[in-house]
């Protein structure tokens, strides 16, 4: 889950020597992991890994236009090209709600997941200086609730056949590095 500005660093190809002028004029100490954080939670919300590779196309007998319900994962970028990732990143963050509704994962439009998708937003905000942080993120709605209710991907049923929703433990350890 390499972030953006990671990929600029590659993309501009920084002397070694200019690599931590770089990083600290761009980046802030949480910023790497909160944007890592925000891919697993992206993940979880669409269902489908974000380098998901394009061959491994998910077909389904189920769908009604005959399309298969995931042709590659959110960030996949054919040969790896840190300039097509960047491209796919700034498109699925300035279209997220729309590429996890295209996935077939979360319903993001239900009023449970309008926190959530902030949230995820605020973790993949492109400007690390921007980026929420831990402490930030555990005082979210989203999390803050104390509670976090998760429903089956769109289509798909408990083993009541039911769409009703699982209570997730949301108990939270942290941890204080010295």
């Amino acid at each position: 889950y390499v972030p953006p500005d990671i990929l600029e660093l590659l993309r501009t190809k920084h002397q070694t020597n200019h690599v931590k002028a770089y990083l600290d004029a761009h980046s802030r100490p949480h910023s790497f992991d909160m944007w890592s954080l925000g891919c697993v939670f992206l993940e979880i919300a669409c269902g489908v890994p974000l380098w998901l590779p394009f061959k491994a196309r998910v077909d389904s007998k189920y769908r009604d236009d005959k399309k298969p319900l995931v042709t590659g994962g959110l960030l996949a970028a054919t040969g790896r090209n840190a300039d097509k990732i960047a491209t796919r990143q700034l498109h699925v963050v300035a279209n997220l709600r729309k590429c996890i509704r295209e996935c077939g994962g979360m319903n993001v439009d239900s009023r449970r997941w309008v926190h959530g998708v902030d949230l995820m937003q605020r973790m993949l905000e492109i400007d690390p200086a921007q980026r929420i942080s831990p402490t930030q993120a555990l005082a979210h709605p989203f999390l803050a609730s104390g509670t976090v209710v998760s429903s089956p991907p769109h289509g798909l049923t408990t083993g009541q056949g039911q769409n009703a929703p699982h209570p997730v433990n949301t108990d939270v350890a942290t941890f204080s590095l010295r």
